[in-house]
C-alpha cells in the first residue's frame, strides 16, 4: 500500500501535512546514557565483541561452506544436497554445526558424518553467531562461505563466485538472490495460497558483474558471498545479538582491500515463519539492532579501522533499521532508541556528512533531535 501511495505522491503530502501539527521546538531528549539504561532494563546488551584471535591452519581447499543448524529438520537435507551437488573445478568443504537442536536435525546430520568433504560439529544451543564462530575457528579453506540451513545454493554458484575471486583477487565476492515462500510447513490450503501469492510478487535481486573495487556494491547479508579467510584473522561474529550480519558492513567491508560482484543468482532465500526475520517482529530483542551498532563501532576503533564516507552511509542505514525495529514498541522505547542514535550521530560521527538524497533525511532528523518529526518520517517517507 505504501508503494502505491508513494507513486501517487500521497506519502509526501501526508508527511508534510503531519509536520504542521508538530511542535517546531522539540522537547529535549534524555541523555544517551539514560536511554541505554532504560533499554537495558528491558533487554540487556550482551557486549559480545567481534574481536578475537584466530590461528588458522594451512588451507587445504579452495572454499569452506559453513552452515549453522537449529531445528531445521524440514529443510536441512535440501540445503545440504544443494551444496554437495555443486559442479565446480574448485575444491570445497562443508561444515555443519548443530546448535543444540531439539527436533530431528541431529538425525538428519548423522547421515553426513564420515563423508570425505563434510564435518559435523555439535554444541549446546548458543545462537547463530556462536555456531558460525566455532566453525570459523577450525576453517581450513582459502575462502569461507556462509549459508542459512533453510536456504538453497543454486547450481554453479561456487564456480561463479570462486572464478571471480580468482580473477579479481577480491577479498569479498557478492552475488544475487531470490526470495521464495516456505511450502514445507504450509499445512492448509490458505497457507499454500498465501505462499503462491508471495512468490508471484517476488523479483530476483541481480547485481551487476564487476571486479572494480570502487564500483562493486555489496549487500549487508552474510550469505551469498565468499570471503577471504584472512579477513577473519582478528574477527568473529558478535555473540548474543540478533542482527549479527551488521558485521559485514561495519567491519568486513572496511577490512577488505578489494570487492567484486557476479551477476549470477546464487541463493534461494526461504521466507519461513520460524526464521529470525519473522520471529523478530514481536520481540524486544529487536533492540539488538541498536546495541550491535554501538558494539561494532567500539570494535572498529580497537581494530584501528578508520571511517570513510561509505562506512558513514552504512551506519546511517543501520541506525535507520534500528529505529524501524523499535517502531512497533511503546513510544518510550522508540524515543530511547532514537536518543541513542541521535547522540551517536551528533557527538561521535558529527564530522561526517552525506549528500545522498536517500540518507540525508535520516541524518538531518537524527541530528536535530526531533523525535516527533523522525517518527512521522519513519511512517511515511522511507523509500
Amino acid at each position: 500500500m505504501k508503494k502505491i501511495l508513494k507513486k501517487r505522491h500521497i506519502k509526501s503530502l501526508a508527511y508534510n501535512i503531519g509536520k504542521l501539527f508538530i511542535r517546531k521546538t522539540p522537547p529535549p531528549l534524555c541523555s544517551a546514557q539514560e536511554a541505554l539504561a532504560y533499554l537495558g532494563s528491558l533487554t540487556p546488551d550482551s557486549h559480545g565483541s567481534c574481536i578475537c584471535e584466530h590461528h588458522f591452519a594451512e588451507a587445504d581447499c579452495d572454499v569452506e561452506v559453513i552452515v549453522p543448524c537449529y531445528n531445521v529438520e524440514l529443510y536441512l537435507s535440501e540445503c545440504v544436497e544443494s551444496i554437495l551437488s555443486q559442479q565446480t573445478r574448485y575444491s570445497f568443504f562443508l561444515t555443519l554445526v548443530n546448535d543444540g537442536s531439539t527436533d530431528r536435525t541431529g538425525e538428519v546430520l548423522e547421515q553426513y558424518v564420515g563423508r570425505r568433504n563434510v564435518r559435523v560439529i555439535t554444541q549446546e544451543h548458543q545462537g547463530v553467531s556462536s555456531a558460525r564462530n566455532v566453525a570459523l575457528a577450525q576453517a581450513h579453506g582459502r575462502y569461507v562461505m556462509f549459508m542459512d540451513s533453510d536456504d538453497i545454493l543454486l547450481p554453479g554458484s561456487i564456480e561463479s563466485l570462486m572464478q571471480m575471486a580468482e580473477r579479481s583477487g577480491a577479498d569479498i565476492v557478492d552475488s544475487g538472490y531470490e526470495r521464495f515462500a516456505d511450502r514445507k510447513s504450509a499445512r492448509t490450503l490458505g497457507a499454500r495460497l498465501r505462499a503462491a501469492i508471495f512468490d508471484s510478487g517476488q523479483r530476483q535481486v541481480v547485481l551487476s558483474e564487476s571486479d572494480d573495487a570502487d564500483a562493486a556494491v555489496v549487500s549487508g547479508f552474510v550469505w551469498g558471498k565468499v570471503f577471504r579467510r584472512e579477513l577473519f584473522q582478528r574477527v568473529q561474529f558478535p555473540t548474543g545479538y540478533w542482527f549479527e550480519d551488521s558485521l559485514t558492513w561495519l567491519v568486513l567491508l572496511p577490512l577488505s582491500s578489494r570487492l567484486a560482484t557476479v551477476a549470477n543468482i546464487t541463493t534461494r532465500y526461504r521466507m519461513q515463519p520460524q526464521s529470525i526475520t519473522h520471529v523478530v517482529k514481536g520481540s524486544i530483542k529487536k533492540i539488538d539492532a541498536t546495541y550491535v551498532v554501538l558494539q561494532l563501532l567500539d570494535d572498529r576503533e580497537a581494530l584501528g579501522i578508520e571511517f570513510d564516507q561509505q562506512q558513514y552511509h552504512s551506519v546511517l542505514k543501520l541506525l535507520r533499521r534500528a529505529s524501524d525495529h523499535a517502531a512497533h514498541f511503546p513510544r518510550k522505547v522508540q524515543k530511547a532508541a532514537f536518543a541513542v542514535a541521535s547522540d551517536l550521530l551528533k557527538h561521535r560521527l558529527g564530522a561526517l556528512d552525506t549528500s545522498d538524497p536517500y540518507m540525508r533525511p535520516i541524518q538531518e532528523l537524527l541530528r536535530s533531535g526531533n523525535f516527533a518529526h523522525f517518527r512521522l518520517w519513519n511512517k511515511w517517507k522511507w523509500y
